[in-house]
């Protein structure tokens, strides 16, 4: 049975591989060319070689690894390798780039199967998180109320009025409330919405939606919106297929390019590969490409952009790295060029610097596995569902505090012990072999 996942796993990621070849060249390419998505075959070697990466990190990516954990390895593994290895291949970007990072996912594959020693167990009255949650929703739409008014939101599409409005009023000496608001949009709501469904307190969901229309309209990030979307996906996968989560996001996603594939060729358009293929997949890959060619030609920042590192070492640029890349590359001042954790590691130290990364990964990884022992397995991935995510396009500690993972964790330490299964309506099965260290 163990070669039989091995072989489903090779095809399906192959699958979704190919995949994203075809969007690129029919699609991103053609359409996008201008923002520096063309069209460069590698020699044949090359693309072969690609697909060869692509075939030995399938095959020893950790399917036993059942915990919370594996959200985060499966969305950096789809979202940010595999459509790197498809730039290799076709946009002419660096080959040695791209197997840079085969042994940083060979660290997450291989620590992520080890089970900890430590049995963390803390068992707090469920009315403490209530309490707490409550408090924080109270103070958020008090402050934010009398900061911005209550607000709906316009056009989906043209935001940019919305989130230049909404930087400044924020201001640049009020980042706790940007951390605030990052809170709330990616664990506070994502919990009352999980929370409501898998207890069919559907007014509580209901909650949570308003509060995530209210962000959207303040802030005009459409990733907040789409947020709704992206819980309820990872709480079906997660009902349905728990196990093999990878099967499951990696199937979404290649029927997701081959739905907006089919559509934007019958309607002669390029909106929906535009709009989340390229802005989804292929931007955090690309973006990797260019940090790791900016940085090998210029000093590392030694993690000077982010604290508390800032706090000891001189940041040794005039302005914040995603304005550096998007002015030398794409000759643009307003552009925000964030990457993913690889990228922001990079530009620490080189490959010593995304190796501490994948090091200190590994750690908190552990960590929410272990805190997550016979707790709600739907509200613990619910809650990290949108610091996973972060993961993707933003920097390591940038994730840990303004995108909410340690607020993750601390909810997470709060929930109080829950072996039931609510969308099952039975006690669940096997919930510290899954979700914890054994015994």
């Amino acid at each position: 049975m163990k070669i039989l996942d091995r072989v489903y796993i090779v095809l399906i990621l192959l699958i979704y591989r190919l995949l994203l070849d075809i969007s690129y060249i029919k699609f991103i390419s053609y359409y996008y060319s201008y923002a520096g998505f063309v069209l460069s075959p590698a020699p044949v070697s090359i693309i072969i070689s690609s697909y060869i990466l692509v075939v030995i990190t399938a095959l020893l990516y950790p399917l036993s690894n059942c915990g919370p954990s594996n959200i985060i390895i499966a969305l950096l593994y789809l979202i940010d390798f595999v459509p790197a290895t498809t730039l290799t291949a076709l946009a002419g970007c660096d080959f040695v780039s791209c197997l840079s990072l085969m042994p940083l996912y060979i660290i997450l594959f291989g620590f992520s199967l080890i089970s900890p020693t430590v049995n963390f167990k803390i068992s707090l009255n469920g009315v403490f998180l209530y309490i707490f949650v409550s408090t924080f929703v109270f103070l958020w739409v008090a402050i934010f109320a009398f900061k911005f008014g209550f607000k709906f939101p316009g056009n989906l599409i043209d935001v940019y009025d919305t989130r230049e409005e909404f930087v400044q009023v924020i201001g640049k000496g009020a980042s706790f409330l940007s951390y605030i608001m990052n809170w709330q949009g990616n664990i506070i709501v994502p919990l009352l919405i999980s929370w409501g469904i898998i207890a069919k307190k559907y007014y509580i969901a209901l909650l949570g939606i308003v509060f995530n229309i209210f962000l959207f309209a303040v802030t005009g990030h459409k990733s907040q919106f789409y947020s709704i979307f992206f819980i309820i996906w990872i709480l079906m996968g997660v009902r349905y297929v728990k196990k093999n989560i990878i099967y499951y996001m990696a199937f979404s996603l290649s029927s997701l390019i081959i739905i907006f594939c089919l559509i934007d060729y019958c309607t002669g358009s390029y909106f929906l590969n535009g709009i989340f293929i390229r802005r989804l997949l292929f931007v955090p890959s690309g973006l990797y490409y260019l940090y790791y060619d900016f940085f090998s030609n210029h000093s590392f920042t030694l993690f000077s952009q982010s604290k508390p590192f800032s706090w000891f070492v001189s940041y040794p640029y005039k302005v914040a790295i995603p304005h550096l890349i998007a002015q030398h590359y794409l000759n643009s001042s307003q552009t925000y060029a964030n990457a993913n954790v690889w990228a922001d590691g990079f530009a620490s130290w080189g490959l010593a610097g995304m190796i501490i990364i994948a090091l200190i990964m590994v750690i908190l990884l552990k960590i929410i596995d272990i805190i997550s022992v016979n707790k709600n397995i739907y509200l613990v991935n619910a809650l990290i569902a949108m610091p996973a995510f972060c993961f993707t396009n933003s920097g390591l500690f940038a994730t840990i505090l303004g995108h909410g993972l340690l607020f993750a964790i601390f909810i997470n330490i709060l929930l109080p012990e829950d072996n039931f299964d609510y969308a099952r309506r039975r006690p669940h099965e096997n919930l510290r072999h899954n979700y914890g260290p054994p015994g």
